[in-house]
């Protein structure tokens, strides 16, 4: 337990370098297992943070490199080192003392180091604590889209509805997972939407709000993210749901200050927006609305507002809001041509506009 000039320890410094003969020597001479550095972390975080960078490409494959070798056997050795700590009875939920509360779980999640994640919940890490920044490691793995290690935790109880909530200015901030994601992409890859399409299979709420009341299908709408749009309404986004300020999705579309133009999702939102309402419950109307070059629109669109819906567009919102999720059956139930009409075709926002017209001058004649 001796400390050298930098305030390390021995075991510390054979848990750094892997040094597995070493380790267990100063344990079976009394090495105090949870004794902490200057920066507050024990042994087994410091083996933890020393472990190996392993891309999907130093897998142990027929053709291995001799590189790939060397990186498979130091693999080996760390875990090796973790086990040997974890039977000693390490204190697998013990937090870094100081600014970042976090523990071994949350940060072998962040070196992606799955083998780990194994071993500590094998050994009773808590899936579901704190860091500082209110972050669990389930929040953790969805941050750095590692879907192996997000399967594994919600396998093992990770909560996928937990918020995330932190202090900003006195302020609790309170995000979920698909909250986050839906405010970062605007153009998903395939990774982000696997991990997404998980944590939907697996419970999380398209519906829970963050602390702005949105919820993650109003934000992938202000954001335009027409794959993470029919994503969340294929689990139940509910397309109609209002914020504090009576804000639906087709507001938070309009809402984003940018021209009103053609575009198949805002068309996909008038389709199954029921009722059309373009005023928030203060009366202001969104803000694309009120650009000039908006202009030939906007008048258009408020009256559209009031025209009633036909009966064939109240059937085939409802068919598609109850039953996106399953429209694979549908498609081998249903004729093509309908199952194209209920599914994918959306009536472009100037054939809207002109038939509202059409109908006015009908009425005014």
């Amino acid at each position: 337990n001796h400390q050298n000039a930098l305030s390390t320890y021995p075991l510390h410094l054979a848990a750094m370098n892997r040094k597995l003969e070493s380790m267990k020597s100063l344990l079976a001479m009394g090495a105090d297992i949870e004794k902490r550095d200057k920066q507050g972390r024990t042994s087994l975080h410091l083996v933890i943070m020393s472990w190996p960078s392993l891309q999907s490409s130093t897998k142990k494959s027929s053709n291995s490199s001799p590189f790939q070798a060397i990186l498979m056997r130091v693999c080996e050795k760390v875990e090796a080192c973790l086990q040997l700590l974890c039977e000693h009875g390490a204190d697998i939920n013990a937090e870094v003392t100081g600014v970042n509360k976090e523990t071994a779980l949350h940060i072998a999640v962040s070196y992606s180091a799955l083998p780990a994640v194994k071993t500590l919940i094998r050994y009773g890490a808590n899936v579901n604590v704190m860091d500082s920044a209110g972050m669990t490691p389930l929040h953790r793995a969805v941050g750095i889209l590692n879907k192996d290690i997000l399967l594994h935790l919600i396998k093992h109880g990770a909560d996928v509805n937990m918020a995330s909530v932190f202090s900003l200015s006195s302020q609790n901030m309170t995000f979920s997972f698909l909250n986050v994601w839906a405010t970062m992409m605007a153009k998903p890859k395939v990774d982000n939407l696997e991990c997404i399409t998980e944590l939907l299979k697996n419970g999380a709420d398209p519906n829970k709000c963050n602390f702005q009341d949105r919820t993650a299908l109003q934000e992938a709408c202000f954001m335009e993210c027409t794959e993470l749009v029919d994503l969340f309404l294929s689990y139940g986004g509910d397309i109609n749901k209002l914020n504090k300020d009576g804000e639906n999705c087709l507001f938070m579309f309009l809402n984003r200050g940018v021209k009103v133009t053609n575009n198949e999702l805002l068309s996909k939102l008038f389709g199954l927006t029921t009722p059309l309402i373009f005023q928030n419950k203060n009366g202001h109307l969104p803000s694309s609305l009120m650009l000039p070059c908006s202009s030939r629109f906007k008048e258009p669109i408020l009256r559209l507002s009031q025209e009633p819906r036909s009966l064939k567009s109240i059937c085939k919102a409802f068919i598609y809001l109850h039953h996106n999720h399953n429209r694979t059956k549908w498609q081998q139930l249903l004729p093509a041509v309908l199952y194209e009409f209920v599914f994918n075709e959306w009536d472009s926002l100037d054939g809207l506009l002109l038939d509202v017209e059409m109908n006015n001058n009908r009425a005014s004649s």
